[in-house]
């Protein structure tokens, strides 16, 4: 027999949705889910002040990115400043949408950190192109850099976002995979709200998306954007694209389980136990992953990797020799995917190359994934990779006229 918990909660949803789940749901949501979602963001920044009148239901954070930079870029005058490496979403819909890019280089060298010396320096740069910048993009935690911007670095972006007049998205999806140890995360919205005029009254974007966290129901489709010192005619207009598309009703009652999971007090202490036990076990093993690429990778030779303290990548910068540009140029390739092709081939294991992030020039990489199941394949295929890695820069570590010079032993292609 189903537990009366489970009974409960499907009568809440029979309740509050008029109709079925086949049916269309309201434009901008379920209002239920809406004001769940609303009591979800006060709980977790200790504030009282979101509502429902500026949060919009959506089928993923995709969506809401699309929704806020349809309304904010005009034409190739508008500029959105992006992080690089970044998601490929951003620079995507830039383009879809005719805007212009402002990218700002995060820094290898301190953890893939912002430098704010970076920031003013592209963001005059640009102004001196014509270009306007009017919304700056961040993605915290990061993907594909798997960094946590501290509440002091959220602070400064705030207020650089604030003497140059910019609106802030902010892409804070994975806000329930930080792995390193004392670190939390802090939102945008909780850090906003405990700083003076003029910083507090930042406009603000804020993604949600039950695609990643403990959850993973990204082929499901749900999440939420919520506008933050948005004047209220301009959330309607922003919104009202909406209007035109449809939400997967699923998605939306899975946003509910994900911001209104089961509470002591309301459900029985044994499914409030078994919950946040499942919850637990899937975040420590999303954590024992990311060690495992951080400690992997870096044993390898030619390659470093930062450390992963959050989301669920790792970003591995690769350093070859001048055999490899050559042969990566033979077959008209950039060196990092010829290296992630061969690595395909030869392991069956797939990587995605850096130049589809974006990487400072004459840099390379490759993004990995922590989702691997179960943990021993994991530990499996770093394995064959290790091995693939060693063969792959003893077998180009040459050019074509040095391999006439040296003829060494090569090591055997790796099974």
């Amino acid at each position: 027999p189903l537990h009366k918990d489970i009974k409960e909660r499907a009568l809440y949803y029979v309740n509050n949705i008029e109709g079925n789940i086949g049916a269309y749901s309201p434009k901008r949501g379920y209002a239920f889910v809406q004001q769940q979602v609303a009591e979800f963001i006060n709980k977790r920044d200790g504030v009282k002040d979101s509502n429902t009148d500026f949060i919009q239901l959506t089928s993923g954070s995709s969506d809401a990115a699309f929704i806020v930079l349809n309304a904010l870029i005009r034409d190739r005058k508008d500029g959105i400043m992006i992080p690089i490496p970044q998601y490929p979403l951003y620079s995507s819909l830039i383009e879809l949408l005719r805007g212009s890019q402002v990218p700002y280089y995060l820094d290898e060298d301190n953890k893939w950190q912002i430098s704010f010396e970076e920031l003013e320096k592209v963001h005059a740069n640009y102004k001196a192109q014509g270009i306007n910048p009017r919304l700056i993009v961040i993605i915290n935690p990061g993907n594909p850099t798997g960094q946590l911007f501290s509440k002091d670095t959220i602070e400064q972006i705030i207020k650089f976002s604030a003497k140059n007049k910019l609106a802030i998205l902010a892409d804070e999806v994975y806000q329930q995979n930080i792995y390193k140890v004392g670190a939390k995360f802090h939102s945008f919205r909780e850090v906003m709200s405990k700083m003076p005029e003029p910083y507090n009254k930042v406009e603000l974007f804020s993604l949600y998306s039950i695609s990643k966290g403990y959850m993973g129901d990204c082929g499901i489709r749900g999440g939420y954007l919520e506008g933050h010192n948005i004047d209220k005619q301009a959330w309607r207009e922003i919104t009202k694209l909406k209007d035109v598309f449809n939400l997967p009703t699923v998605g939306e009652i899975s946003l509910d389980l994900t911001v209104n999971p089961p509470q002591k007090g309301r459900e029985s202490d044994e499914t409030v136990e078994q919950f946040e036990t499942e919850k637990q076990n899937i975040l420590d093993s999303l954590k024992r992953r990311a060690q495992m690429c951080t400690e992997y990778i870096n044993t390898m030779s030619n390659i470093t990797c930062n450390p992963v303290d959050a989301a669920m990548y790792a970003y591995a910068r690769l350093y070859f020799s001048k055999g490899v540009f050559e042969e990566a140029a033979r077959r008209n390739m950039s060196p990092d995917l010829f290296y992630c092709m061969e690595a395909l081939e030869k392991t069956g294991v797939a990587t995605v190359p850096g130049d589809g992030f974006g990487q400072k020039p004459g840099t390379n990489h490759f993004r990995t994934t922590t989702l691997v199941l179960p943990e021993q394949n994991l530990h499996d295929a770093f394995q064959r990779f290790k091995k693939f890695n060693e063969w792959f820069h003893s077998e180009y570590k040459h050019t074509e006229k040095e391999r006439t010079v040296h003829m060494g032993e090569h090591l055997s292609v790796p099974n």
